[in-house]
């Protein structure tokens, strides 16, 4: 019997396909990265050889065409093609084609004789290079000229059909980098917000700490009968210079969390201290929302691996929040236990709860709850769970029905020995 001719596929099927695994390419590159460089330099590779022998691409910065990225079918000639167009001088003042694309024109040359022009002598530094046909596309988006792309094919002449497909790819290609210049200008900003939340934070702590110094100073010394006529109005100072030192240290915090300069300096620290720490910095403000401040130590000496400071830091968010909810005359317990090679810390309030469908949110940045954030930014939770997992821990809530108030729980690695 014999064998049955197989169909050979046509060429314009075949053309199809090829553009449309060029398109499907170009779709994973500019899904690649963010970076507005790196996507620009991926379109002329996705180019060739699918579409043409080599491609270039020019981004246009403070009214002129500078060279970005070139690629070339012959690997041979790739390091040729990118020193010829790194030394090429194009004029401000472009004509022919070049100066069509710039004013966002797409240009079909059959036969390019001189695609770009340059310096007297620039033709020679290219010898092996084909000029062929030329195709020449504006990178623009919103209105805005981003850059050029030029394609061309020395075996073969481009026609309308590759025109309007390097047409779809320039437009692509440039809404993506427009995309990605917009989203690294919204991360610059947010930098530069977060640097200047740092710098004013810490340019607010020395007065602040020197207002407290003076503060206790002044209750210290002086007059008994001085001492207890102006100790309420020192009292209520020296609160409202803990609250803005509270919040200076949370906004410098989250600046170097957002920032990726986030730090702990850890050493063995007994829980006991820790805990009399707290007791000792938080009693004044308990006192003035009439409520006591318990604290349940554990039964054996333990010690935790922690930053000091940055723990503190985690209580006296916790303590506070606690403070503003508990009912006059109630208490907020602290707690600590161990297991299974932690220590577990607890701040217990007799509040009125958290709501079960705001539990899973809780610690998100700017969570402002109705019950345990009546003022404040809503970043003292976030923040806390931020310090929590930098050393290793984990941060939760408890609250429900059957259990008065809520129960703010974190762990911290033991230290052994």
């Amino acid at each position: 019997m014999d064998s049955l001719a197989q169909p050979t596929e046509a060429p314009p099927r075949r053309k199809r396909l090829e553009r449309l695994a060029l398109l499907s390419e170009l779709g994973d590159a500019l899904l690649a990265s963010l970076d507005p460089a790196e996507t620009l330099a991926r379109v002329a590779h996705v180019t060739v050889p699918g579409l043409a022998d080599w491609a270039v691409v020019h981004r246009w910065e403070h009214g002129r065409l500078r060279f970005h990225a070139a690629a070339h079918a012959d690997p041979g000639k790739q390091a040729q093609l990118v020193r010829f167009f790194e030394h090429l001088n194009l004029p401000t003042d472009l004509d022919g084609a070049v100066a069509r694309v710039v004013a966002r024109e797409a240009v079909l040359v059959v036969d390019a004789a001189q695609p770009l022009p340059g310096r007297p002598g620039d033709e020679a530094l290219l010898p092996g290079i084909a000029l062929g046909s030329c195709i020449g596309v504006p990178l623009s988006a919103d209105g805005k000229l981003l850059g050029t792309l030029f394609l061309h094919s020395a075996h073969r002449s481009f026609d309308e059909e590759d025109l309007e497909l390097a047409r779809h790819v320039a437009a692509r290609s440039a809404l993506a980098v427009d995309h990605e210049q917009r989203y690294q200008a919204a991360v610059d900003e947010l930098r530069r917000r977060d640097e200047l939340t740092a710098m004013i934070a810490h340019d607010l702590r020395n007065p602040l700490n020197s207002i407290a110094l003076n503060l206790s100073l002044l209750l210290r010394t002086g007059r008994a009968d001085d001492r207890r006529r102006g100790r309420s109005q020192l009292d209520a100072i020296k609160r409202g210079v803990q609250r803005v030192g509270l919040l200076m240290e949370d906004l410098l915090s989250l600046a170097t969390m957002n920032t990726g300069r986030f730090r702990i300096h850890v050493q063995p620290q007994a829980v006991a201290c820790l805990l009399a720490d707290v007791e000792q910095a938080l009693a004044p403000q308990a006192e003035h929302h009439g409520v006591r401040l318990e604290i349940l130590p554990p039964a054996d000496a333990l010690k935790v691996v922690c930053d000091r400071e940055r723990v503190l830091q985690v209580f006296g968010n916790l303590v506070t929040n606690a403070l503003k909810v508990a009912p006059r005359g109630s208490a907020v317990r602290l707690r600590a236990w161990q297991e299974d090679g932690v220590v577990g810390f607890s701040v217990s309030d007799a509040g009125p709860g958290i709501a079960p469908d705001e539990l899973p949110t809780l610690f998100e940045r700017y969570w402002r709850g109705d019950a345990h954030s009546q003022s404040g930014t809503g970043l003292g939770l976030f923040i806390v769970k931020n310090i929590v997992e930098a050393h290793g821990g984990r941060a939760w809530a408890e609250s429900g029905p059957g259990r008065p108030g809520a129960t703010f729980c974190f762990t911290l690695p033991r230290a052994h020995g």
